[in-house]
């Protein structure tokens, strides 16, 4: 992925608190398919990380820093950003909910799918074993 992409929903410098450490570097960001990618600048090709935003929260965190905000990962890990204004800030939050809401959705339809085809396969055997329970979704597989 290049870090200037014409199909990002959006793209642009935060600065990131480093890993353990209390620095922050300057970052460019970009919003795309469901992840946070991040590179040392807009110029660079290889990214220098990416976050999956199908299970993470986010929500500001101002009591660090002006304008920051806070990213929570599954797997608990905390991204500290912070934007150049408070408009700016509230407009990364905006599209990074958006993002984290549509990857999840995303992911449980393909869950659902694939539970489908399980079912079906299920159905056709002599001893039917799995029942999709609409009431209790995503689903119930016995």
């Amino acid at each position: 992925m290049r870090a200037r992409s014409a199909t990002a929903e959006k793209q642009g410098y935060l600065f990131k608190q480093s890993r353990g450490l209390a620095g922050w570097k300057r970052r460019w960001f970009v919003v795309k398919d469901g992840e946070l990618h991040y590179f040392r600048s807009w110029r660079d090709l290889k990214r220098a990380g990416v976050i999956n935003l199908a299970l993470c929260s986010v929500r500001p965190a101002e009591h660090i820093r002006k304008y920051c905000f806070e990213i929570v990962s599954r797997h608990a890990r905390h991204y500290v950003l912070q934007a150049e204004s408070e408009e700016e800030m509230h407009d990364w939050i905006a599209i990074i909910q958006n993002a984290t809401a549509s990857a999840l959705t995303s992911t449980i339809s393909l869950f659902i799918r694939v539970a489908k085809q399980l079912c079906s396969a299920s159905a056709r055997s002599a001893k039917p074993s799995c029942v999709i329970d609409y009431e209790r979704m995503p689903f119930y597989l016995s």
